[in-house]
């Protein structure tokens, strides 16, 4: 069974699990910490899932593009902006690693607990810096390095987490200026603690 997969039977029951609802909404709330939105601006949601980030600035910017490769969050997602009359939210089915942003390039992008998932992230980085213009910013937020252990054997990824250093290091060489992280949260499972960090750059 696949990644895809696994979301797409998952999607339905997603937003069920208050744990994970809480913990995501506290990453959000940190990211937003540090992101200043205004109703010009068009914003990428990379990996949505359910839509928790795009919905929660769509009423403060023009537009976001919620992407994502699950065809059962997307749904999930369609359901959400039919219930609420939600127009400046846009869902699409792509994987940014694979296809580059379609509509322009954008002023904001950011991304939660996504990175891991993705197979090449040098082609995902790729994509990234050509989807935002000059001045444009990025907010990531992802696992830190760990044992392999976050998912405990729930499914299969291609990164054990990342180093932020080494992140920002290709940000860098891809244009990106002012690129700094922080570690503002973890998560506990078990015994242990898995730290989350937040990287921010700008495109210059």
């Amino acid at each position: 069974m696949n990644k895809q997969s696994r979301f797409d039977i998952a999607a339905s029951n997603w937003d069920l699990n208050v744990e994970r609802a809480k913990f995501l909404s506290g990453l959000l709330d940190n990211l937003l910490a540090k992101m200043s939105v205004d109703n010009d601006m068009t914003c990428i949601d990379y990996g949505c899932g359910t839509g928790r980030a795009a919905l929660r600035i769509a009423p403060d910017v023009k537009h976001v593009y919620a992407l994502d490769t699950s065809t059962g969050m997307l749904a999930e997602l369609e359901k959400k902006l039919k219930e609420g009359n939600i127009t400046n939210v846009t869902p699409i089915n792509m994987d940014l690693s694979k296809e580059n942003f379609p509509h322009g390039e954008a002023d904001a992008l950011l991304s939660i607990m996504t990175m891991h998932h993705v197979d090449d992230i040098d082609a995902l980085l790729d994509n990234i810096a050509r989807a935002i213009k000059a001045g444009g910013k990025i907010f990531l937020m992802d696992l830190c390095t760990e044992d392999g252990s976050f998912h405990q054997n729930e499914m299969q990824v291609p990164h054990f987490g990342f180093a932020p250093e080494l992140i920002c290091e290709k940000l860098r060489a891809r244009g990106f200026k002012e690129c700094c992280y922080e570690i503002p949260a973890s998560r506990k499972r078990e015994d242990k603690e898995f730290p989350i960090f937040l990287i921010t750059a700008e495109k210059y």
